[in-house]
């Protein structure tokens, strides 16, 4: 499902879950449940950066071993609040003035996050950074956190407008 959503331009990488430039800002994430930080409450959820965890030996998750740093797509994300960027963090003062960021999200949230699809990824439109810090994650280690918006004129795929727009779409999951 990943190689269609970077196929169609959705969220380029296969595997990164932030896709961005340090010096433009992020494009699109995907909440799969790899940060234990994270916490999706829909309309808005509080997203974990990239980054501070061993992936040797082609592992596609690991715990927290050690801290983040305001570089690469961390660095990314926080240029589309809209605020200085600030290596303690900071909050716009009117989210939506900041750059969107596309948002997917994976069936592999699962069970934790009630928005996530039964199946495979689902585009859920775009959101705002609304305000960016570092703090100690539940690992120990100094983790960037994000706090999203939905910014979305269409309404979201798990309300029943949503899911009204996609019955009469036709749209089907593809296994």
């Amino acid at each position: 499902f990943r190689v269609q959503a970077s196929e169609c331009g959705v969220h380029r990488p296969h595997v990164a879950g932030m896709h961005g430039r340090d010096g433009e800002g992020a494009f699109s994430i995907v909440l799969a449940g790899g940060y234990e930080d994270d916490v999706d409450e829909g309309e808005s959820f509080t997203y974990t950066g990239s980054g501070g965890r061993d992936l040797s030996g082609n592992r596609r998750t690991a715990s927290q071993s050690c801290n983040q740093t305001l570089t690469k797509t961390i660095r990314a994300l926080a240029l589309n609040c809209g605020a200085e960027l600030s290596e303690k963090g900071a909050e716009a003062k009117n989210w939506r003035n900041g750059k969107p960021v596309r948002v997917i999200r994976s069936y592999k949230l699962g069970k934790k996050h009630k928005y996530a699809p039964r199946e495979g990824i689902r585009y859920d439109g775009t959101y705002k950074v609304a305000k960016y810090w570092p703090e100690t994650g539940k690992s120990g280690f100094l983790v960037w956190r994000y706090l999203l918006r939905r910014d979305d004129p269409a309404p979201a795929p798990w309300t029943p407008e949503g899911q009204e727009i996609i019955k009469k779409a036709g749209i089907k999951i593809q296994v």
